[in-house]
């Protein structure tokens, strides 16, 4: 495949990831109640994962018809494996003891997004062993986990 097509289709691709990370941002914080330096830190970190993210996208773009797909691949996965620490951290630094959530958010609420975000993790994890191996694999893997985040709801509701 030629680079020329496939830099528009990396550019879509790195806006909606990023658009999928903004959402669930905005979302989270909808249930947050006063920020700390903790918090500004952990919401740093993902703020630089997400300025990251054109950079892998456009390794992917570049090698993705190549002998190095499964490495950019690889990279492109490993890439959101750390955005999904960096979430997790964030996640964290608000409900660990409830630290920085609004008191209308529910324990099980709490519950059910800390599974969710460790699966994110876990499946992340597995998209960078497969993509070693195969690059297609890892690429489904990475991008089952999208449909989740684009429908993926929080409570309460405003």
């Amino acid at each position: 495949m030629s680079p020329a097509p496939v830099a528009p289709l990396a550019f879509v691709l790195s806006f909606f990831v990023v658009l999928l990370i903004w959402i669930n941002h905005h979302e989270l914080f909808a249930m947050v109640q006063g920020v700390d330096r903790a918090l500004f830190f952990a919401n740093g970190s993902l703020l630089l994962m997400v300025t990251f993210v054109p950079f892998p996208t456009a390794m992917l773009a570049k090698y993705i018809g190549t002998q190095a797909a499964n490495t950019a691949v690889a990279f492109y996965c490993a890439t959101f494996l750390v955005t999904s620490i960096c979430h997790n951290l964030l996640f964290e630094s608000l409900a660990h003891n409830r630290r920085r959530l609004r008191a209308d958010v529910s324990n099980q609420e709490i519950a059910r997004l800390r599974r969710i975000y460790r699966l994110g993790l876990l499946v992340y994890s597995v998209s960078v062993v497969v993509a070693i191996f195969g690059a297609v694999g890892g690429l489904l893997i990475a991008g089952s986990l999208w449909l989740l985040w684009a429908t993926l709801r929080y409570q309460p509701r405003r």
